[in-house]
């Protein structure tokens, strides 16, 4: 599903953003990160973006721990809204689930019943393929020659006197 944010409606988001610093409604550093998201990690047009909070952090000029708590007070003002992701990969013969980096929706609401729902916290799956038989066989390829590298470096450490 593709979400699409108007240069005026992203205008909109920001000015509601200053409204809200403007009656310490939020912080410096949460203002920066909307307008880092706004401007600087979103696709022109687009109300989706997906970054880890270290792009986060590079593009607002913060911590990390900070963006986070900034993404938590901007979700519960109805700016934002959090998309956890996970995805499905072959791993050691199996399938394994692993966390992925967050999606994000920049939310323009105009009415109550949306700024309701816009606070409602969605967890999203995306579920890759099954993997083929080739793909095993290539997982199970790269894994051994991962594991004929780490021998080969703990040997050559070892015959130089390094610390393994």
């Amino acid at each position: 599903m593709t979400y699409a944010l108007s240069p005026s409606q992203a205008g909109q988001l920001a000015a509601r953003g200053r409204v809200l610093l403007r009656r310490r409604q939020i912080t410096v550093h949460q203002a920066a990160l909307l307008d880092a998201m706004l401007w600087g990690a979103r696709r022109p047009g687009s109300a989706m973006l997906t970054a880890s909070l270290q792009v986060l952090a590079r593009l607002a000029g913060q911590g990390r721990s900070t963006v986070a708590e900034g993404i938590k007070r901007l979700a519960e003002l109805g700016l934002i809204q959090k998309i956890k992701r996970r995805v499905r990969v072959a791993w050691g013969g199996s399938v394994a689930s692993r966390v992925v980096a967050n999606a994000y929706r920049l939310l323009v609401t105009d009415t109550e019943s949306s700024r309701q729902t816009a606070r409602e916290q969605t967890s999203i799956i995306s579920i890759m393929e099954t993997p083929s038989l080739e793909q095993r066989v290539a997982a199970k390829l790269l894994e051994n020659r991962r594991k004929q590298l780490e021998a080969r470096w703990i040997q050559e450490r070892s015959a130089q006197n390094w610390p393994v």
